[in-house]
């Protein structure tokens, strides 16, 4: 049976062992925060690759969370699931009251699982295994790798900035967001960008505009491109930086919208060390849209 992982990169400390679960039961996984069961090609088209792993997969598992909601591809995720008729099933990875807002995104009105509760785990691992031996062995693991994350505090001090980071961290992050194909050619451009003016703060809102002037500047005299109109590219790049847990909103506007987005500092120190040891995997990337002048 195949299985579609719909989560946040966020929470993927949570989830790993859940998916160490569903492949000792024998299903086929596409879920985008491990290399090997990530069909993403490198620079490839992320929803291109999303919509035909869903299409293809006999059930999408939704892990619902707080990142899961401000996801925008989990939010995209969950209508390609439904244009295809797909089966749906919502699970809990937060002990939060979920109940509204799932009557607006999920169409079951079954109870919504928890990972946390060992009978709701049971019952979601039974959907794909007839063997209760196995299942309960893989329900022990799981509920004793969650309960663990609980005890681990997420929050991050970082002194140079005096920053606390309540998402939790990942080493060699960056490096697998590359490896991995999870960031597109668009986006490792803006990447060189960042590491070649050491700008790491990136307007928003009604500066915007002076935001995108600036990467524009830079593109144009290193003869780039973007592929895309201008304003949508950095939209959407924002966006997605933000949906992988890279940026921290920095400051707001009176109405309290965000003004100013900021790479997270610990990123920027691995994006640095990263591109210090593999320059050319980035570089190779952004030649792919390179201009040559005449």
């Amino acid at each position: 049976m195949k299985v579609f992982v719909s989560h946040s990169n966020s929470d993927n400390i949570i989830i790993n062992e859940f998916i160490k679960a569903l492949e000792r039961l024998g299903c086929e996984i596409f879920y985008s925060s491990k290399a090997y069961t990530n069909s993403i090609d490198f620079g490839g088209n992320f929803y291109k690759t999303i919509k035909k792993e869903i299409e293809n997969s006999d059930y999408i598992l939704a892990m619902v969370s707080e990142n899961f909601y401000n996801s925008i591809p989990c939010q995209i995720e969950m209508g390609i699931s439904y244009a295809f008729d797909k089966k749906v099933k919502p699970i809990a990875i937060e002990n939060n009251d979920y109940r509204n807002l799932l009557k607006g995104i999920f169409t079951a009105n079954d109870r919504l699982a928890s990972i946390y509760v060992e009978d709701d785990v049971i019952g979601i691992l039974s959907l794909f295994s007839n063997e209760p031996l196995k299942v309960s062995a893989c329900t022990k693991d799981i509920i004793s790798s969650v309960n663990n994350c609980k005890e681990i505090s997420c929050e991050v001090v970082n002194k140079d900035y005096g920053t606390v980071y309540g998402d939790r961290t990942k080493e060699n992050y960056i490096e697998e967001l590359i490896m991995t194909g999870q960031v597109n050619i668009n986006e490792c451009i803006f990447l060189k960008y960042m590491l070649s003016r050491r700008r790491y703060r990136f307007e928003w809102a009604w500066q915007k505009q002076k935001g995108i002037d600036k990467v524009k500047e830079w593109i144009d005299s290193n003869c780039y491109y973007f592929e895309g109109d201008w304003s949508e590219v950095y939209e959407d790049i924002i966006n997605h930086f933000y949906d992988l847990a890279l940026l921290d909103k920095i400051q707001y506007t009176s109405e309290g919208n965000v003004k100013l987005y900021g790479f997270k500092p610990q990123y920027v120190k691995e994006l640095t060390l990263f591109y210090n040891k593999n320059s050319e995997i980035i570089e190779n990337e952004c030649e792919k849209q390179n201009v040559i002048p005449f």
